[in-house]
């Protein structure tokens, strides 16, 4: 990959993107940022990848790849759209854009003093969806990759450096934990920290675990083997803290849901990860398009 021309690409995208945030309402603005993807995301160089695999796993789903691939790209659309707006949204604007359906009651969850694990997805969301728990009102780490790291991150540096500090004003004193092949244990540490004093950790475990294999564990996804983290998970069980899974997705014009369900914890690191990838097999059999995984299962 030409990683200049790449970032060249994105920038433009994301300029077209800026302009629409600023000149038209939200209802019209994220469609219409939809729509630009198609035309303008350098991601729509992924499409005979998503087609391809999309076909290989669930082809006897029903579903139709060409109609998930469009989809995929709407939801680039309006995530990267959410770039300009992240350090706009207060509790006001989650009250007329978002629609909270949890069965998880967070606030006893917390009660407890041992911590809350939300366990989400790469599902084009997993910033956003820290931010609006942090809305929410609650403390929230989110572990995520050391962007610092990246390899197109020179090339867009002043764009990342703004995006992570926007989403983490959200955090309610909380932070990113940042992860990479070299993690320093301060960081792993920092994990068990957020935990032990009661707070949300936001992780994302269903991706090829490259930072910590010895904390890793192979699952069977859509008949393909998927060798993802679990150090988190480890952490959690060992402190007693509650753990759960959630995601939030773009259902049209200027609506977002957010959706958290409890997982049982009385198990071991299997048990939580079955739960784990059972739920997510259930939403992309709804929403197939909202799972950006889909690289990792390649026929």
């Amino acid at each position: 990959m030409d990683l200049a021309h790449y970032a060249q690409q994105y920038k433009r995208f994301l300029w077209c993107l800026k302009l629409i945030s600023q000149t038209m309402p939200l209802r019209f603005g994220y469609p219409m940022a939809a729509l630009s993807a198609h035309y303008l995301s350098p991601r729509r160089d992924e499409k005979e990848q998503v087609i391809q695999t999309v076909e290989a796993c669930l082809g006897n789903e029903g579903i139709n790849p060409e109609k998930t691939w469009h989809d995929f790209l709407n939801h680039v659309g309006a995530t990267d759209m959410n770039t300009f707006l992240y350090r706009h949204l207060n509790q006001d604007w989650l009250k007329r854009h978002v629609d909270i359906d949890s069965e998880l009651d967070i606030p006893a969850a917390l009660a407890e003093g041992k911590g809350l694990l939300l366990m989400t997805y790469h599902n084009h969301y997993p910033h956003f969806f820290a931010v609006l728990l942090g809305l929410m009102g609650y403390k929230t780490y989110l572990i995520a990759r050391d962007y610092t790291t990246t390899p197109i991150y020179p090339f867009l540096e002043k764009m990342a450096i703004q995006y992570y500090s926007d989403c983490e004003s959200h955090f309610q004193g909380g932070s990113y934990i940042y992860v990479s092949d070299n993690t320093a244990m301060s960081n792993m540490r920092s994990i068990h920290h957020a935990l032990k004093r009661g707070n949300i950790v936001v992780s994302l475990n269903d991706f090829p675990n490259t930072f910590a294999p010895k904390r890793s564990m192979t699952v069977e996804f859509f008949g393909r083997p998927l060798t993802c983290p679990i150090g988190t998970v480890q952490m959690a069980l060992k402190q007693g803290a509650v753990i759960g899974a959630g995601w939030v997705r773009w259902i049209g014009q200027d609506r977002y849901h957010l959706e958290i369900k409890a997982l049982d914890a009385q198990g071991d690191v299997d048990h939580i990860m079955q739960q784990y990838f059972e739920l997510l097999g259930s939403l992309i059999k709804t929403d197939p398009s909202i799972w950006e995984g889909w690289r990792w299962l390649n026929p």
